[in-house]
């Protein structure tokens, strides 16, 4: 599928952002379950 390259980053950007909202979310959920 062919993305213009401004779209492109926009949505790696995004991409990476909800990774790593996702990780803080799971690395506090352990804590709180190791707890």
């Amino acid at each position: 599928f062919a993305v213009p390259k401004p779209i492109q980053q926009a949505v790696l950007m995004m991409g990476i952002i909800i990774a790593l909202v996702l990780r803080g979310v799971f690395i506090l959920l352990g804590a709180r379950l190791i707890e």
